[in-house]
């Protein structure tokens, strides 16, 4: 079996005084309809997509999937980052993404509408920190503010 791949560079560049970092991720083709994720990140193992163990028909749905997971990190991670850097002591957190799909004008399937549910446990004492925390979150995160500006998606497709 031949691996193919797609591999984004990994680079940085300068706007203006800001530095603009750029990540990516590779994926490689492992027979059949299963794929692997690379994410060349030490805090992440890779991430194998197996859709030939399902049905066909059940196969559907893991970008969705992987788009929900991504957000629901970056909110509650970054809540749950400024929790800890306020020393709000955190007895049970909890996440819940729901993504609702929708159809353009041309009956393609799109992501309408991404709803994330996050329930925190702390004492009453941490209350006034944990609102202070949640209003800073309350502005979105980097993957929740990027998604409001309308991200930028560019790709190319060519034969090796």
């Amino acid at each position: 079996m031949v691996a193919k791949s797609y591999n984004s560079e990994l680079q940085g560049f300068m706007i203006g005084e800001h530095y603009m970092e750029k990540v990516g991720v590779e994926l490689e083709y492992l027979g059949d309809v299963d794929f692997k994720v690379k994410f060349g990140h030490g805090a992440m193992d890779d991430l194998v997509i197996a859709a030939s163990r399902v049905p066909e028909d059940q196969s559907g749905g893991v970008a969705r999937k992987l788009l929900a997971a991504s957000v629901t990190y970056c909110m509650a991670g970054w809540l749950f980052t400024l929790l800890q850097k306020t020393r709000v002591d955190v007895n049970a957190f909890k996440a819940r993404t729901e993504v609702t799909m929708s159809k353009d004008e041309s009956g393609r399937d799109f992501v309408d509408k991404i709803n994330i549910q996050i329930q925190v446990q702390i004492s009453d004492e941490d209350v006034n920190a944990f609102e202070r925390c949640k209003s800073i979150v309350d502005r979105g995160c980097l993957i929740s503010r990027s998604l409001i500006r309308g991200v930028k998606v560019t790709h190319s497709i060519s034969r090796t």
